[in-house]
């Protein structure tokens, strides 16, 4: 199998890659992993954004950091967009791995992601992905309490097919 890594330092790459391979190691996985790391700086330029384009047409995973999970720069979003529709596996996935355990941001994904993942018919991969009748862990922190896990469902629009997760609430009714 394929993956592709977007990161902002070889840390983190090198977790990521450690990762994939403990769980292709598995008992009853076996699976081997070909694994290419890209820069987040690199989308913003053409060429460099081309070519893991290109070199990522096969893949069946593309694993983000949580921070960039949970706020999508324009130029991540750009590709990951062509990425989903230029894609050979139909099954493919977006995975999120979060820096480390304390992380505010470790494995959490936004809504315009999720959105994005749903539109291309991509599968999520991360750490709050279990999911009870459809709905999906929501994170919230309070300044003076600690993270609550909130179970947040995405309604869809009829005949859009996209999900929106902030109906019914505050002034977007």
């Amino acid at each position: 199998m394929k993956a592709t890594i977007f990161c902002d330092d070889s840390v983190f790459a090198a977790k990521a890659r450690s990762l994939l391979r403990r769980v292709g190691d598995r008992p009853g996985v076996s699976v081997r992993w070909t694994i290419k790391a890209w820069p987040i700086a690199s989308l913003h330029h053409a060429t460099v954004s081309e070519r893991a384009l290109l070199e990522s047409a096969d893949a069946h995973l593309v694993v983000l950091p949580g921070k960039h999970a949970c706020s999508l720069s324009s130029g991540l979003r750009a590709w990951l967009n062509r990425w989903a529709t230029q894609r050979k596996f139909e099954d493919a996935a977006v995975g999120v791995i979060g820096h480390d355990a304390d992380s505010d941001q470790n494995g959490e994904v936004s809504l315009e992601l999720r959105i994005l993942i749903e539109r291309h018919g991509l599968n999520l991969i991360h750490a709050g992905a279990a999911t009870i009748n459809g709905a999906t862990k929501l994170c919230v922190g309070f300044s003076l309490e600690p993270k609550q896990l909130l179970p947040f469902g995405l309604a869809r629009l009829p005949g859009t097919g996209m999900a929106v997760g902030f109906r019914g609430f505050g002034t977007n009714r």
